[in-house]
């Protein structure tokens, strides 16, 4: 008689570790892509050395979103992502943000930054500045999600959501795929910007999280034993 294989052997050599490794990857680059091409539309016209502002910012609200859902909700996992409905409010309100604190150029009646300025724009706009910039963007930007938050809470008290299935459907798809051109023009516009470098060690350690999540959640699936809700957030 054949011995029956281990669970373990028999769940390697099956096709489904190629599955989770597609699907992890799959939302792997697409979390990334979205990420970045977001704060690149955020900041990368006026000061491409914040673009990280952007991305550290919505790593930590992936982080403090998926920690909050993990506590009342019963789903084996899950990854919250940037809106990128909120992108282009996000770049209005730090092109106002910039207004009011960035040195103007008289001449131009505007103020400097890098896409008219280019590198001359670091001669021009000190540290001070940049630190006060990010930092009323921030206060600014969570005052608005905060009341976002309560608009919504409201109109789901007073049930008031339906009247959003009044709203053509033409305008909806339009408005997606505007953002979507501009998350795309971002995402090259930051690939193709010269001295862009990838962080092999960075990204290849990222991925691997993702894949060892991946991973251990289907075996802990299997096993009928359930992971702690917090690890993925905890780990992003």
């Amino acid at each position: 008689r054949r011995r029956a294989r281990h669970p373990a052997a028999a769940y390697f050599w099956s096709p489904q570790p190629r599955t989770d490794a597609a699907a992890t990857c799959v939302a792997f680059l697409i979390t990334c892509v979205v990420y970045v091409s977001t704060a690149q539309s955020i900041f990368g016209k006026l000061d491409p050395h914040l673009v990280f502002v952007g991305v550290d910012g919505a790593l930590l609200g992936t982080a403090a979103t998926g920690l909050w859902y993990a506590q009342l909700s019963r789903v084996p996992w899950c990854v919250a992502a940037v809106d990128v409905g909120f992108a282009p409010l996000l770049a209005q309100l730090a092109d106002q943000c910039w207004k009011a604190i960035a040195p103007y150029d008289a001449a131009e009646g505007r103020p400097y930054t890098y896409e008219h300025d280019t590198l001359g724009i670091y001669d021009l706009v000190t540290a001070k500045d940049r630190r006060d910039f990010v930092a009323t963007w921030v206060a600014a930007s969570s005052l608005m999600y905060a009341l976002c938050g309560a608009v919504l809470w409201l109109l789901g008290t007073a049930r008031m959501v339906r009247v959003v299935n009044f709203l053509p459907y033409p305008v909806t798809a339009g408005m997606l795929a505007s953002i979507g051109v501009s998350l795309c023009k971002s995402g090259a516009r930051v690939a193709a910007a010269p001295g862009f470098r990838v962080s092999a060690a960075l990204g290849s350690l990222w991925l691997g999280l993702a894949l060892g999540l991946a991973f251990a959640m289907r075996r802990a699936r299997r096993a009928a034993k359930a992971l702690p809700t917090w690890l993925p957030p905890v780990a992003v």
